[in-house]
């Protein structure tokens, strides 16, 4: 273990040499957001990525880590896949700025962050960069390229009277309490999959009772009974739930040459996503090279059958949700 530098972001870190195996490097990054490992084969192609391609690609380390992976293992096939990844919307980031600052235990009136000052003149410096920023695990929460851009979002939340010189107001406590409050009391878990009777199965021998056994509640859109449109309720439930298990099964076209991906559980992955959700990701062994590139990299259940699916589910929720 020595002092080293980032293998994304070029700044400090702590590097342990060789990661789970000898054709990785491991890293400890406050800039990448904490641990995770590289091959050693790509390592030159992390200095080629642009910057916006190194906030998606430290977004995907955050992400991974809130599912229970210590350490994320960044590959080639990684680096292909973020290349077409989306950036995150400006409500997703304040978000994750709420999130952060949760992870963090930030309480009204605590600085969030703080600028390095310069000695004499006690004043910051003319042209604030990266590293006037102590707290840089704050960039790899909210996908910022750089201080100008943490600066742009800085702004909003000023704006909006959620954050006054490094700390949360009272209506920013509120937003970070109402963001994470349901989520730490609930005791229902949403479960978004491909409603076709060939799945009914994996859902009531190995979802269902893989849940109740973990001491929570499964909430499936389809036994629910509403009034409103579906999507609203989708949302609705979504927001009650402590965390999201997304099964990306799905059928193959009538030729049998493709799989026919379903998109209504990549919608609903990707709003829980927004929310800061924890999702757990699961998908049949036959459909798992089909899944698409967006969720792809996660790191997914794959399962053979349902007495496989409830074991490795069961075991997943207990080891990742507390």
């Amino acid at each position: 273990m020595t002092e080293g530098k980032c293998a994304i972001w070029g700044t400090d870190v702590i590097e342990f040499g060789s990661g789970s195996s000898r054709s990785t490097k491991a890293y400890d990054s406050p800039r990448a957001g904490g641990k995770y490992e590289v091959e050693t084969t790509v390592r030159n192609e992390l200095l080629a990525l642009s910057t916006e391609e190194k906030a998606k690609l430290t977004s995907w380390l955050v992400d991974q880590r809130g599912t229970g992976v210590e350490w994320p293992k960044i590959s080639r096939k990684i680096l292909s896949e973020i290349k077409g990844k989306a950036l995150l919307s400006t409500s997703q980031r304040i978000n994750r700025f709420f999130l952060y600052c949760a992870f963090k235990n930030i309480r009204l009136g605590n600085d969030i962050y703080s600028y390095e000052y310069e000695p004499v003149k006690n004043i910051l410096t003319a042209n604030p960069s990266p590293s006037n920023l102590k707290e840089l695990e704050i960039y790899a929460w909210t996908e910022c390229f750089d201080w100008a851009d943490f600066r742009k979002l800085e702004r909003v939340l000023e704006a909006n009277a959620l954050l006054e010189f490094q700390s949360l107001t009272l209506s920013g406590t509120r937003r970070m309490e109402e963001l994470t409050s349901e989520i730490v009391n609930s005791r229902q878990a949403f479960v978004a999959m491909w409603f076709d009777p060939s799945l009914n199965e994996s859902y009531e021998q190995a979802i269902e009772p893989a849940i109740r056994e973990a001491g929570y509640e499964p909430r499936i859109i389809r036994k629910v009974e509403h009034n409103n449109k579906i999507d609203d309720e989708i949302i609705a439930e979504i927001r009650r739930s402590k965390f999201v298990i997304a099964d990306f099964t799905c059928g193959f076209s009538k030729d049998g040459s493709e799989a026919v991906a379903r998109g209504g559980v990549y919608y609903e992955a990707g709003f829980a996503q927004g929310l800061g959700l924890p999702i757990i990701w699961t998908c049949r062994e036959d459909i798992i090279s089909h899944v698409h590139f967006d969720t792809r990299q996660y790191n997914h259940i794959v399962w053979k059958d349902t007495a496989d699916l409830k074991e490795k589910l069961l075991n997943r929720i207990r080891a990742t949700i507390t």
